[in-house]
């Protein structure tokens, strides 16, 4: 007994002796040396508990929206509803922004109930139970949605920003379910994009590979310049293609892969992607004289024809007229001509394979030489393949779409963000407010 009762003094001596590694400024401290423990409890805490929302801790409200209930039942339309004591409530999570930043609100709903004799029943009114079930507000989720698709930044970044700005956080799972509903928020938005491309004069297309769930994949973009909409599929059999395009009436201004060529529709192929091959086989094979004299006579009829171009513009009016040339090079320099250089060979068989598609540019208005549009527009995606690595496979499609909606926005130069804050969903409607300059500013 006496040893237990040793025992027992040297435990509460113990937590004695770690009272004084403790602050004890701001605090009480209650010394239990019956169960031998400590409970310190902050003032703030003695004042009121911790708050609570669908499983997550909130602090203070510091807005109130008070319902009054409804005047009449719902069932019993003659019935007018008695006073009740019952109060239904929700909490919200806002963020306000401003012209000079962005704040922090937390907004407490409060739906005073109505009772019905007949019913036997109180309900809130109509319009408290229409707000959303949901932590966070529309605005706080179009923040989330931002940083992840324009930002590029990982959802553990996301955290990391949202709580030195506002001192919260959300969870990897609730930042996948933002992106999600507002794909499907935005679905209407991708049609109306998809409408605008397939109705345009001509579409740029290009495709790149991603990694789903280390499984290598397809990214297909088809875009206006002005609207941009994505396609995945598993492999890069052009079917993505042909479906995508069927019944396109169009130019499709493309690279060199084969598969476009299956694509019934009138085709530019892009002589960026001429000029590098072109180029770096000339630089690997400086002892080809033969060759090198061939990219002379090359460059001698395209380099005027871009010159063309950039001094008037992408128009027939002015670019018809090297028609001429290109039936001459064909002439000269193609057709019938006999080359003992394997390059050359493999070029003659490129133009002649490709003459019908390499200068459609030259004979209608506003056709790119090149696919530059198409590269620029998939290049976010090729970041993002950097940065992540891989993607979720059911979450990826929902992901495009965003981005789809984002890159149009950024090709319109109206900001994404601000297009997600207003819930507008067709973007060609979405106008930006500016700020009118006087004349003596």
């Amino acid at each position: 007994i006496a040893s237990e009762i040793s025992q027992g003094v040297h435990n509460q001596f113990e937590l004695v002796l770690e009272l004084a590694h403790n602050a004890y400024n701001g605090k009480k401290i209650k010394l239990d040396l019956i169960a031998n423990k400590i409970v310190s409890t902050t003032k703030k805490e003695l004042i009121k508990t911790d708050r609570k929302w669908l499983g997550k801790k909130i602090g203070h409200p510091n807005k109130s929206v008070f319902f009054a209930p409804d005047r009449y039942c719902i069932k019993h339309t003659e019935q007018k509803l008695n006073k009740s004591k019952i109060e239904s409530k929700k909490i919200i999570i806002d963020l306000v922004f401003s012209k000079n930043g962005v704040k922090k609100n937390i907004i407490e709903y409060i739906g005073r109930h109505g009772y019905c004799p007949i019913c036997n029943n109180s309900l809130a009114a109509l319009s408290f139970r229409q707000i959303s079930r949901q932590l966070y507000s529309h605005n706080f989720k179009s923040w989330i949605v931002f940083q992840r698709i324009e930002i590029q930044l990982s959802f553990s970044k996301i955290n990391e920003s949202l709580f030195g700005l506002i001192n919260d956080k959300t969870s990897h799972a609730a930042g996948i379910a933002f992106i999600k509903d507002f794909s499907k928020y935005y679905e209407e938005t991708e049609n109306l994009i998809i409408q605008n491309v397939l109705s345009s004069p001509f579409i740029h297309a290009d495709e790149t590979t991603i990694s789903i769930l280390g499984e290598n994949q397809y990214v297909w973009i088809f875009t206006t310049g002005k609207y941009v909409t994505y396609k995945f599929s598993k492999n890069r059999e052009a079917i993505t293609a042909k479906d995508f395009l069927k019944g396109y009436k169009g130019i499709l201004i493309t690279d060199f892969y084969a598969g476009y060529d299956s694509v019934e529709c009138i085709q530019q192929k892009c002589w960026v992607h001429l000029i590098r091959d072109l180029n770096n086989h000339l630089w690997s094979n400086p002892f080809d004289k033969e060759f090198e004299n061939l990219v002379f006579k090359i460059r001698n009829l395209i380099i005027p024809i871009i010159n063309a171009c950039n001094l008037h513009g992408l128009k027939k009016k002015y670019l018809s007229k090297y028609q001429k040339q290109v039936d001459e090079f064909y002439k000269t320099t193609i057709y019938d001509k006999v080359y003992k250089s394997e390059l050359c060979i493999l070029y003659q068989k490129r133009f002649e394979r490709y003459k019908e598609s390499l200068f459609i540019f030259i004979s209608n208005d506003d056709i790119s030489w090149h696919n530059n549009t198409a590269e620029n527009g998939i290049r976010h995606i090729c970041v993002q393949r950097k940065i992540s690595g891989s993607f979720g496979g059911n979450q990826f499609p929902h992901y495009l779409r965003l981005v789809s909606i984002m890159q149009t926005c950024k090709f319109q130069n109206k900001p994404f963000l601000k297009f997600l804050l207003s819930k507008e969903k067709n973007i060609d409607n979405f106008a930006i407010r500016r700020k009118k300059v006087s004349e003596n500013d």
